[in-house]
């Protein structure tokens, strides 16, 4: 969980259905946000806004970590899914990726751009872990993976030769193949679970209604 204390004036926004509780002082307020960008990103739609002073504690949604990212008029790039908290000064953008990273990316067509001044907290599936990288140094995550990064990137296929032609299509349709290469200078988040992977391990164990 998150425990956030709130001096007088500032709010925090947080994705909605994330507020487990809050003391005495602290005032909630909802936005709906609509725009036809928002029909094409997916994106959400409505925001909760957090004013003190007080205590809130709030929640992710996922199994695993919350990452508090400090932004000092820099830029983060994350997965459209890992939203969470942000502070006052930091502002969001939902912006298009190339087909190419979209497919294999693992983050979608779209993600969030962060620029500003602030905190912002990101909630991921699993573990967290994240990599420091120097500048021109490469580092390879498999794009079920990824959660954020302020350093450069594109997509890869591995390619082999081992499991014939029909199998590098399987693999290439189901994403198997699909790698982030990350060169520094920056930092990289990734996570330890794929929600995707983790439903298809769970999904055999869950009973099913006969007809």
């Amino acid at each position: 969980v998150l425990i956030v204390t709130l001096a007088p004036g500032p709010e925090i926004h947080a994705k909605p259905g994330t507020l487990v509780s809050y003391t005495m002082g602290v005032s909630i307020r909802g936005t709906f946000q609509f725009s036809f960008k928002n029909v094409f990103t997916g994106d959400q739609i409505a925001f909760a806004h957090i004013k003190g002073p007080g205590e809130a504690t709030l929640s992710n949604h996922g199994l695993g970590d919350i990452i508090p990212l400090h932004m000092e008029n820099s830029q983060w790039v994350a997965s459209r899914d890992a939203f969470l908290v942000m502070t006052e000064g930091i502002q969001r953008d939902s912006k298009a990726q190339s087909i190419g990273k979209a497919f294999g990316s693992g983050a979608g067509l779209w993600v969030h751009h962060y620029t500003g001044t602030g905190t912002l907290f990101l909630e991921t599936f699993g573990a967290i872990l994240f990599k420091d990288l120097q500048p021109g140094e490469s580092y390879f995550i498999h794009h079920h993976f990824v959660v954020a990064w302020n350093c450069q990137y594109a997509v890869e296929v591995i390619q082999t030769d081992k499991s014939g032609f029909g199998g590098f299509l399987s693999k290439l349709a189901t994403g198997d193949f699909w790698m982030c290469r990350f060169t520094g200078p920056g930092r990289v988040y990734f996570q330890s679970k794929s929600a995707g992977v983790f439903g298809e391990w769970i999904a055999p164990y869950i009973p099913t209604s006969s007809s």
